[in-house]
């Protein structure tokens, strides 16, 4: 499964998100306000609260 088709499948991505480089963890890391909040890479480009991958990954497995 590709970026596209998991984000088609899971647009109620909360606290988390995918970034490939700097530029896109600075824009992820805004646009989903976790300023200050301890992140995590969970690899393949996922970063996030500890909460929030966890929910990702419960819903991926659910609908993936």
């Amino acid at each position: 499964m590709n970026y596209q088709e998991i984000r088609s499948k899971h647009p109620e991505m909360k606290d988390c998100f995918f970034a490939f480089n700097n530029e896109q963890l600075k824009k992820g890391i805004e646009k989903h306000n976790l300023k200050g909040k301890k992140l995590y890479n969970a690899g393949a480009g996922l970063i996030g609260t500890d909460e929030g991958i966890k929910k990702f990954l419960q819903a991926y497995e659910r609908h993936g």
